[in-house]
């Protein structure tokens, strides 16, 4: 089963509007899925499109409460109050992945879900806005001549993971998660919905313990409104902690489970043991399969579908094999534990001493938060303590932005851009505790990399531990219990203690592709090496060729962490060839107009 994509157009001019929803037909290949005085929306057939009184939501929608399975219609009256409220009654009372479309006096909200599940781009004209799962749309409908942002292009690079409404291609912005675009005839301006610490309370933070039957109950329910939109479901597993769970859970369901593990030729790379006993204890068929270098092409990024590099081309070779496998079973989703540590709030810092000393002072707790985190990280107790220290006398409340400059030039980014690093959620309310800033930090790091495959070649792809409920349940988890025992994600680990296998839930080590990385690198060297240092980002005086030319020097043979970084450059030199070749026309805009 394929994605949704939608073109989502709100007019400003309605004198033309009909004639451009029909050029766009025309040359998108969708048909208008709903309608309003102010929009249409497109999509390929107009399922998981669900319209009320003006207004409509594309996408996945389940009730907070209730019957776990996909919603097919909004009655008028729910339809009325979700626009009186000003879409503060979808986001409480519905959870999911989906834009919505919400008219209100001042015109048309659209409205990106909190869990960021949906995609949603926009590019603006005189006379309409114009919003989408992918890019990819507004090329076939007319609306894009891709060019590239170096400047924002670098800012993706110096500070990874950090999402930003801005894209790398000019033009071409997104709606952030749990916001929404108020379009109007004078414009548009942003309108932040939902917050993470609307779910935290600082003044009188986290007394009480968290509920690891609610946390199983909740991440249960939210798997099974998932597994009820499709048949066949492609789970990726490692023998980790978080998709553990989610084996546990679809093997509740009555969807069809198949799991897919990769294994490299290293020891560390290697989790099929721990895979096959999660599959034997689910009774779910597991599907074992190699990192190959055949599968690695360094001309090719994995994320040339989205708008903003970030890749990392290990990721061409684990990406092959789960299309290859969904193509040889019947599959309609992918689906991924992506967002666990996040959600769950996988953190070796010493924040959580800190927490606990803000909120319930010296004591026997407080001794066992020290005790936890030694043992967590190996630390002595009175390097925890120094650690803790430390942070609690940080200025402020906020998370600081971790900025990294390897391999860049130093001038390739504006001096005092550390000033002007901004999300609406890193602003933490006053008296804030560190652990839950930091715990939010982690909710963004995950939002750039939970889209997946092309959404015209590849599956659905399901990140279920991202869900709002689950989400905001862990939000009020305090971080000191979160660590507790010494384990990390202790409340989750609690919590499906007896579900799962002991050697699952007591596992303290994780494998993954490291070793298969460094071996790319160590294979592509030389072409690698010409391509950052004479290829595009080079002659924009992005990357540093001297240090890059150090770094790959064939005398080279332990590259230590840079390899993370050189791939991740290696495919944001490939992601902007593809962006450089990608025009189609010249000045499409206009013969958008021109067509009207």
């Amino acid at each position: 089963m394929k994605p949704l994509r939608y073109l989502l157009v709100v007019f400003r001019d309605l004198s033309d509007s009909r004639a451009l929803t029909d050029r766009f037909v025309h040359m998108s290949g969708l048909v208008v899925s709903a309608s309003g005085p102010q929009f249409a929306l497109l999509t390929p057939d107009g399922s998981d499109v669900i319209s009320f009184p003006d207004g409509a939501v594309a996408g996945k929608l389940f009730h907070r409460f209730g019957h776990a399975h996909q919603i097919r219609e909004i009655d008028e009256h729910e339809g009325l109050a979700i626009q009186r409220s000003g879409g503060a009654k979808l986001i409480e009372k519905y959870w999911g992945a989906y834009v919505a479309i919400i008219p209100n006096s001042n015109g048309i909200m659209v409205l990106r879900d909190p869990s960021g599940g949906m995609p949603c781009y926009t590019i603006r004209t005189a006379t309409f806005t114009a919003f989408c799962s992918d890019p990819a749309i507004l090329m076939a409908a007319g609306l894009l001549t891709p060019s590239i942002n170096w400047q924002a292009f670098a800012r993706h690079l110096y500070l990874p993971d950090l999402p930003f409404a801005a894209t790398a291609l000019d033009g071409v912005s997104q709606v952030m998660p749990g916001s929404a675009s108020l379009e109007s005839s004078e414009g548009y301006r942003i309108i932040t919905l939902w917050s993470p610490w609307d779910h935290v309370t600082p003044h009188s933070p986290l007394h009480s313990k968290s509920d690891p039957p609610q946390l199983e109950r909740t991440i249960q329910s939210c798997t099974s409104a998932w597994a009820s939109c499709f048949n066949g479901i492609l789970l990726g597993v490692s023998g980790g902690l978080d998709s553990s769970i989610l084996a546990h859970c679809f093997a509740a369901t009555k969807a069809e489970l198949t799991c897919i593990t990769l294994s490299a030729d290293d020891p560390s790379g290697d989790e099929r043991e721990y895979a096959r006993v999660m599959c034997r204890a689910v009774g779910a068929e597991l599907i074992e399969a190699p990192y190959l270098l055949k599968n690695i092409d360094i001309d090719c990024s994995v994320g040339a579908h989205l708008p903003r590099p970030g890749g990392r081309s290990q990721a061409l070779a684990y990406d092959r094999q789960v299309l290859d496998a969904v193509n040889r079973h019947s599959i309609d989703a992918f689906c991924t534990g992506n967002g666990g540590d996040n959600v769950f709030f996988l953190s070796h810092s010493a924040r959580a001493i800190v927490d606990r000393f803000r909120v319930e002072g010296l004591g026997w707790n407080l001794v066992q938060t020290v005790r936890d985190i030694c043992t967590l990280t190996g630390c002595s107790i009175p390097q925890a303590v120094r650690e803790a220290i430390r942070i609690a006398r940080l200025p402020g409340c906020n998370y600081r932005w971790p900025i990294n400059s390897t391999f860049l030039e130093p001038d390739v980014v504006p001096a005092g851009i550390e000033h002007e690093i901004h999300h609406p959620w890193l602003d933490a309310p006053a008296k804030a505790l560190p652990g839950k800033a930091a715990h939010i930090a982690m909710l963004l790091r995950m939002h750039n990399h939970l889209e997946g495959f092309d959404r015209e070649i590849g599956p659905a792809v399901l990140n279920p531990l991202t869900s709002q409920p689950i989400v905001e349940l862990c939000l009020g988890i305090p971080s000191w219990e979160a660590c507790a025992g010494g384990r990390d994600r202790a409340v989750a680990r609690e919590a499906f203690g007896k579900r799962l296998p002991p050697v699952i839930v007591h596992r303290r080590t994780k494998g993954g592709p490291d070793g298969f990385a460094a071996q790319i690198l160590g294979h592509f060297r030389d072409a690698i090496r010409d391509r950052l240092m004479d290829g595009i980002l080079s002659a924009q005086g992005i990357v540093d060729r001297a240090a890059i030319a150090r770094a790959l020097t064939p005398s080279m043979g332990d590259y230590g962490n840079s390899y993370v970084r050189l791939l991740l450059l290696a495919d944001a030199e490939a992601w902007a060839r593809h962006w450089t070749g990608a025009s189609k026309l010249t000045d499409p805009i206009q013969d958008v107009h021109s067509a009207g």
